[in-house]
């Protein structure tokens, strides 16, 4: 008789790629298909840091910018490009798993153990160490939304939030390659469907 739960059926009767994420606490609660798409949430919370800069009181821009915040390379625009990159990285590997479990192939024990080990590689990529990154990130960038008395006690703990570096990106690059990733990602998460 089957069972109503349907993780238990998949525990129990699913593929071999199935019984191993199912019983897998980090992989299992959730398909690929949806993790891509909460990869997808996370790239748009990085695309807020044009809007935050934009949004900056002038005092803090004149003060700690110095100039045009959304068109200055500041390190907060490298580091959302890089967070984004990698968080997009993370989606694209779920979403190759996806459709490999998706083929309706017979794997192996160790294929289905590989296949869930990449899984569980992205996860961990995009939800552990760009997640935190990227929302850090705008998190520090939102600081200067306080006014300067905030910027300022960043500053005196070693943090300048408004950092500029040599290197041309710029928070309008960076929300823009955030923005579109996630559109992409969101697009080919629909694409692989969602089971799960």
């Amino acid at each position: 008789m089957p069972s109503d739960d349907r993780h238990a059926e998949r525990i129990l009767h699913g593929s071999a790629y199935e019984r191993i994420r199912y019983r897998n606490a980090l992989t299992g609660q959730y398909s690929p298909a949806r993790k891509v798409r909460w990869c997808g949430y996370l790239l748009l919370s990085g695309s807020l840091l044009f809007p935050i800069l934009e949004s900056l009181p002038g005092p803090v821009t004149e003060s700690y910018v110095g100039a045009d915040p959304t068109s200055a390379p500041l390190g907060l625009a490298l580091s959302v490009l890089l967070f984004s990159l990698l968080i997009s990285a993370a989606g694209v590997g779920l979403l190759l798993v996806a459709t490999r479990a998706a083929r309706g192939e017979t794997l192996t024990e160790g294929e289905a153990w590989r296949l869930v080990g990449i899984e569980d590689a992205c996860t961990c990529l995009g939800f552990v160490t760009g997640a935190i990154g990227l929302l850090v990130t705008v998190s520090v960038a939102a600081v200067g939304l306080l006014g300067p008395d905030a910027v300022d006690r960043l500053l005196a703990a070693g943090v300048n939030p408004y950092l500029t570096v040599g290197v041309p990106v710029t928070s309008a690059t960076a929300s823009l390659v955030a923005a579109g990733a996630a559109l992409a990602l969101f697009a080919l998460a629909s694409l692989v469907g969602s089971s799960g």
